[in-house]
């Protein structure tokens, strides 16, 4: 537990103290606290982090003062039950869901998965900054909320182009250019009303935490309807995954460097 001044940012006091986690044989709840709230943040391996923020007024209500409890005599109560793998096959069904729907509407199973790979892209892209913080997710839902889906696809091509080209302005944000192909090659399918309800609700997932060597198989999927039910079969996690590339790959490697 980390205590610092009132008023203090919670968010840098958490920070530092992940920088300790190591020596600390990664704990599973981290606490900061100034001198009226605190944050309380899972680290269970294998689960998706939750985070708990309570002040001193919070502390008459059973239930929060219940979280508080729970830190200090019975931590296994703040555990969540979400997995990494579970939050990404979620997605990949919706994406499925999608995919499913544009194909039904006659569209290639190619452009389809073309075009699913575009918004997927997209998702991850502002997640980590390379799109205006919260500019692709804020323009699906104004057009989901004013049904106005027939304007997704201008919208849509209008992106793309911009990051196609050499960047531009899209509405009032600046939208940067991406390299690779990606979005050179074919403009978006129109989607509607049902479609832009699902990446709404794609776009409210915690993409921070989503893996992206699922969504292969998911493509594969699209192109191969024979091979739906292999998007389980398919996924390897990266526990697993470590379990070979350890002994065969790095601890060679290890030994080497060390001699």
């Amino acid at each position: 537990m980390n205590t610092i001044k009132k008023k203090k940012s919670l968010g840098e006091a958490l920070k530092q103290l992940s920088q300790y986690a190591w020596n600390l044989e990664h704990p599973p709840l981290n606490v900061v606290c100034d001198t009226n709230a605190a944050r309380i943040v899972t680290t269970w391996t294998n689960t998706l982090p939750l985070t708990f923020d309570l002040t001193l007024d919070d502390l008459p209500d059973p239930e929060k003062f219940a979280i508080l409890h729970a830190v200090f005599h019975d931590p296994e109560k703040l555990r969540g039950h979400m997995t990494r793998e579970m939050l990404t096959k979620e997605a990949a069904d919706k994406f499925s869901g999608l995919a499913g729907r544009l194909q039904s509407r006659g569209h290639p199973p190619e452009a389809v998965a073309h075009f699913i790979m575009q918004l997927v892209f997209c998702f991850f892209a502002e997640d980590v900054k390379l799109l205006p913080e919260g500019f692709f997710r804020k323009a699906l839902k104004q057009l989901n909320i004013g049904n106005r889906h027939e304007h997704a696809k201008a919208m849509l091509d209008d992106m793309f182009f911009a990051m196609a080209t050499n960047g531009g302005r899209v509405g009032n944000e600046f939208i940067a250019y991406f390299n690779g192909g990606l979005f050179d090659s074919q403009a978006a399918l129109p989607l509607d009303e049902g479609d832009l309800g699902l990446l709404v609700a794609v776009g409210s997932m915690r993409w921070a935490e989503i893996d992206p060597s699922i969504f292969g198989t998911l493509f594969e999927r699209f192109l191969d309807p024979a091979k739906g039910a292999q998007i389980g079969a398919h996924y390897t996690d990266a526990k697993k995954i470590l379990q070979i590339v350890d002994p065969v790959v790095m601890r060679p490697l290890e030994a080497e460097w060390a001699e």
